[in-house]
């Protein structure tokens, strides 16, 4: 009785200090075309699907992108904007220290609302192809920075956290580098570069570590891979084809390989220290990968689909291996964005400085 005793006070301890490393669930949140609702599911560390519950995060738009903060603490969801008013809101969220994400305020954005991205110290947003700031200060606190960019992004953006610059496609089929300063003022650095003929109309992204910048495009070279510099600046490495045109890259948290989805297939690329890029495996799925992909933050699981979600685990090597045991047939409609929350930094963790 006193071993017992002794084994379930342990556990409660444990339960108390590390939920997270008992509890390895990690929560995806997922947008449907058409839908203001978005809904909100859990990864297990098997990587069993379920619904944890719905929200309405958008006031009638169509939700197009999501976007988290490094520090797990906050997003944004951006809409395809038009002319009708509700199109024109990016959605700050919330997410409190159960891992529940709220909707906390709509801020106007009239002009490209999918462009989204968060700095790597979790302190500013961006959203909109002129390039909008917010601060956010934590527990709901946030200011909207006023900017006059002359800068005007076209399609995507990106933070590397080598050295901290943002890296935007503009509408002359450039990748273009620009420095956020601690106003929010956002300005380029002088650094450009033509990915002609390409477009990076699908997708711009960097690595976790932020070395490696992958663009793809709809058009012409489907796969663009730039090499980010410390110092600032940045150089081309390679353009290549895919059988059929590339729709979303996604980063292993630890920066060796990237995944890309394609209209009949999915492939997994090491990446080598210059940013090359070494295909390792590829895998034709029951079902279209579909544009919106995600891997979870351990690295182990690739989520992706458009009416279901299909499970696919990264084996050593660079390997892929589907899960047909997995599948999880969600019926809201077409996906139109999915993205994990990154394990929350909390006050008790030193590496909470850098965010405030």
């Amino acid at each position: 009785m006193k071993n017992t005793l002794l084994f379930v006070t342990i556990v409660w301890l444990l339960l108390l200090g590390q939920p997270d490393a008992l509890f390895a669930d990690y929560t995806m949140m997922c947008t449907y075309y058409g839908s203001p609702v978005a809904y909100v599911y859990k990864v297990s560390d098997e990587g069993d699907i379920s619904l944890w519950y719905s929200m309405t995060v958008t006031p009638g738009g169509e939700p197009d992108s999501i976007v988290f903060s490094p520090n797990g603490h906050w997003g944004m969801v951006g809409c395809w904007t038009t002319d009708w008013l509700p199109t024109q809101w990016t959605t700050l969220l919330e997410i409190d220290n159960n891992g529940l994400i709220n909707v906390l305020d709509y801020v106007f954005n009239n002009d490209r609302g999918w462009l989204l991205a968060i700095s790597p110290d979790s302190k500013f947003g961006i959203y909109g192809s002129d390039l909008k700031t917010l601060r956010y200060y934590g527990d709901g606190i946030y200011n909207v920075i006023s900017t006059n960019n002359t800068i005007m992004a076209n399609y995507e953006a990106s933070f590397s956290v080598l050295n901290n610059q943002l890296y935007v496609g503009d509408s002359y089929k450039q990748i273009v580098e620009c420095k956020l300063a601690e106003d929010g003022i956002t300005t380029a650095t002088g650094f450009k570069l033509s990915i002609d003929p390409s477009s990076g109309s699908e997708d711009i992204k960097v690595s976790p570590d932020g070395r490696t910048c992958i663009v793809l495009s709809s058009i012409h070279y489907f796969v663009t891979v730039l090499h980010i510099h410390a110092e600032g600046g940045f150089e081309l490495v390679e353009q290549f084809n895919t059988t059929s045109y590339a729709d979303e890259v996604d980063f292993t948290p630890d920066s060796q390989y990237a995944v890309i989805t394609c209209f009949y297939d999915m492939r997994i690329y090491r990446i080598e220290q210059d940013s090359h890029l070494t295909e390792t495996d590829r895998i034709t799925l029951p079902h279209r990968p579909g544009e919106y992909m995600a891997i979870t933050p351990d690295g182990k699981y690739v989520i992706t689909g458009i009416f279901n979600f299909q499970v696919v685990r990264i084996l050593d090597g660079g390997k892929f291996q589907y899960l047909p045991e997995k599948d999880y047939p969600h019926t809201p409609g077409s996906v139109s964005a999915l993205a994990f929350v990154p394990p929350q930094i909390t006050e008790a963790n030193p590496s909470w400085n850098m965010y405030q």
